[in-house]
């Protein structure tokens, strides 16, 4: 088939994909939306949003490869070598074709969509109001903010012509945090921070997924809230999560803790527990501010009067839900078919509540850094700071 019948097949199932989109009911402010055309062949599904953002998607990469040891980068080379082109053909053909769009090495996609989600923190609310409607909120955090809030985009996959399922995702990357399946669930991914990297690579080369992967394998095959949560509880990947679902029926809505295994522990939405928060911390230990927080804020709206704009303003939108490295903030009812997105604007964000509260530190000057205490994508090191003296 030449190039140019194929894109025309394109052109041709995204128009008749039209017919199918008032289904929906997306709000995507000032965002464009992109069609995904899983019956495609996989070199050219990402052509058309990679074309559109390819100097952003540069800049991007470029700035992450920087911060990732060289012995992670030799590993993750051989994996997507030895591993992820015999075990997940159709993910290595996509990022095959964007590697050629953008005239770079595919090991580097590979590498960059792996690191994408071992470093997001980030805020899910699931909530049931008081006539049983599931509703889904969620503020994506991310470093390099101010390239990735130019990067995020309304994705809709689609197959056989019909769209399938929608994502908030980022020009260049393959994997997926937040998603709604047609008049079926919503999901989002917070990250689980995994105590030993060297699992994580193991996991690697026993052929198991990334979970943003893992979440689109999920969301293309599983049509019910109920199959999903059974995929997401027992299906292997090479980290954890935390997975929060909800669905069109009352009380389907859980947020599931998950190390590379599955699932260890699953929340769900009752009679009594009409919402559930989740703020990159494990339930039994989670007592940070976010997390406290959280609860606070929804406890406050009251189940008799939670909506999506309540949880938008009331609650994603309050620090220290809402900060410096806030993305996107996404709100979704599945029974509805709506999915809003909202991207950060800078001139929202919290910022020092006044100079007083950084005036002490120009009484300081830096007079050591000790180096980064591991080679890998969280590290620490010691900053020795003594007061200046006055002249």
């Amino acid at each position: 088939v030449s190039t140019q019948s194929t894109w025309d097949k394109m052109a041709l199932m995204n128009a008749n994909c039209l017919v199918f989109l008032f289904l929906f009911c997306w709000c995507f402010g000032s965002e464009t939306e992109y069609i995904i055309d899983l019956d495609l062949p996989p070199l050219l599904r990402y052509a058309e949003i990679l074309h559109a953002y390819k100097s952003t998607v540069l800049e991007a990469h470029a700035a992450i490869m920087e911060t990732v040891p060289q012995s992670t980068k030799v590993f993750l080379e051989k994996v997507y070598t030895s591993v992820t082109m015999v075990v997940y053909k159709d993910y290595a053909q996509e990022i095959k074709g964007i590697a050629k769009i953008l005239n770079v090495k595919e090991q580097d996609i590979f590498i960059i969509n792996c690191l994408y989600e071992m470093r997001a923190m980030c805020t899910s609310i699931v909530a049931k109001d008081n006539r049983g409607k599931i509703l889904l909120g969620r503020n994506l955090d991310f470093g390099f903010q101010q390239i990735f809030r130019r990067l995020h985009v309304g994705i809709i996959y689609q197959k056989g012509g019909k769209p399938l399922f929608k994502c908030g995702g980022m020009a260049g990357f393959i994997g997926e945090v937040t998603c709604m399946r047609l008049n079926g669930y919503a999901v989002s991914l917070n990250l689980r921070r995994m105590s030993s990297e060297i699992d994580t690579f193991k996991a690697f080369m026993l052929g198991h997924p990334p979970v943003t992967w893992m979440i689109r394998d999920i969301l293309t095959t599983a049509q019910s809230y109920q199959e999903a949560l059974s995929l997401f509880a027992r299906m292997k990947s090479v980290s954890g999560g935390y997975i929060t679902l909800a669905g069109i029926l009352p009380n389907e809505g859980a947020i599931l803790t998950r190390d590379r295994a599955g699932a260890i522990d699953i929340r769900f939405l009752n009679n009594t527990n009409w919402f559930i928060s989740q703020c990159n911390g494990d339930h039994w230990n989670a007592h940070d501010e976010r997390t406290v927080k959280a609860k606070e804020y929804t406890e406050k709206i009251g189940q008799e009067k939670i909506s999506l704009e309540r949880m938008k303003y009331d609650v994603l939108f309050n620090p220290p839900l809402m900060q410096g490295s806030t993305i996107v903030t996404i709100l979704m009812s599945p029974v509805e078919n709506i999915m809003d997105m909202f991207l950060a604007k800078e001139s929202d964000l919290p910022k020092p509540k006044s100079l007083s509260d950084i005036q002490p530190l120009l009484h300081l000057s830096l007079i050591h850094i000790s180096e980064p205490t591991r080679r890998y994508a969280i590290s620490y090191a010691v900053f020795c700071l003594k007061k200046k003296t006055q002249q």
